[in-house]
């Protein structure tokens, strides 16, 4: 079970979008009518009404109703209230937020044939109004998928495909992605001045070490000039010697030794370089996975192959 909450930009294909989940993939529709368009401008003074407690409450009941059906994935759509996505999507890991945007003029077409005509002074100022005043921007920033609609279904539907939440329904990551996006948390900690590099030793899905890129303790950080070969901004691969940098694949395997990562699959933001590729083979590691390839990444992966090591390409997803 998956509950989609689309949000977005006036006009920009909400309805359409949620249509679409409905019909491609089966999920079951909630339109939230208190948060329409419709219901939302007053049309004696041509703006937006604020945020009520009746917005609010149709969302609870809509959600109520979601949440009694577990068998079924469900989009709730507009959603403008970012106070209460907050609320809910913190408490609930499967409560997913995808925020929906269009190019300016394409939405201001859409406005004038769906609704009334407008200047376009006008509608721009209605537009600010929706995403600044009502703080809809806010909610389209708590969105974990970001859709940009070309107006072209067959691209749109394209989109859609492209997302494995969306098409699976598994508000869980795999073990895969799982690893994966805990070593690009990793990397934060890079003190690297040249790229950031996260990794992650794991054995039975159970994490081993961790490691990231840059200069051993008790050593200046690179950032603060702790690397001279970093700091003058050397191509990449060049005078590897002369760095004073620890890769994230090699701290990782420091950090516990090579007794304990015998059989285990590594998990590294950047494909390993050469040297680390050795490290690697030396420490029996028997698996590699990675989400960007490095330069001088053929090299790396003959000698993987060579070695008898898998390697595989994960790209992280919402």
């Amino acid at each position: 079970m998956v509950i989609l909450l689309i949000t977005g930009e006036i006009c920009s294909g909400k309805e359409l979008f949620a249509k679409l989940l409905g019909q491609k993939y089966g999920y079951k529709l909630h339109k939230l009518v208190n948060s329409s368009l419709e219901s939302l401008i007053d049309m004696d003074n041509f703006t937006f009404r604020p945020i009520s407690q009746e917005i609010t409450d149709e969302s609870n009941e809509v959600l109520k109703e979601a949440l009694n059906d577990w068998n079924s994935s469900h989009v709730i759509y507009p959603v403008i209230d970012h106070e209460w996505i907050k609320k809910i999507s913190l408490k609930r890991s499967y409560i997913k937020v995808i925020g929906m945007s269009a190019s300016l003029m394409r939405r201001y077409k859409t406005f004038n044939f769906k609704y009334f005509e407008i200047p376009l002074e006008r509608f721009v100022s209605l537009n600010d109004e929706y995403l600044f005043e009502l703080n809809v921007i806010n909610c389209m920033n708590e969105g974990i998928i970001k859709i940009t609609n070309k107006f072209n279904f067959a691209e749109l539907e394209k989109e859609i495909d492209s997302h494995n939440l969306i098409k699976s329904k598994m508000f869980r990551p795999l073990w895969d992605q799982y690893f994966m996006k805990l070593a690009h948390v990793v990397k934060q900690r890079s003190n690297c001045m040249k790229r950031s590099v996260g990794a992650i030793i794991v054995e039975n899905n159970r994490i081993t070490s961790t490691g990231y890129n840059g200069v051993p303790g008790k050593i200046t950080n690179c950032y603060q000039g702790g690397c001279k070969r970093c700091n003058t901004n050397k191509p990449s691969g060049v005078s590897l010697d002369e760095c004073n940098c620890i890769h994230a694949e090699e701290a990782s395997v420091i950090e516990v030794g090579v007794t304990k990562t015998k059989g285990a699959t590594l998990y590294v933001t950047m494909s390993p370089c050469r040297w680390c590729t050795k490290v690697i083979i030396a420490a029996g590691i028997t698996r590699v996975v990675y989400d960007e390839k490095y330069s001088h990444y053929n090299d790396s992966e003959k000698l993987l192959k060579a070695a008898n090591i898998q390697l595989d390409c994960i790209k992280i997803e919402p």
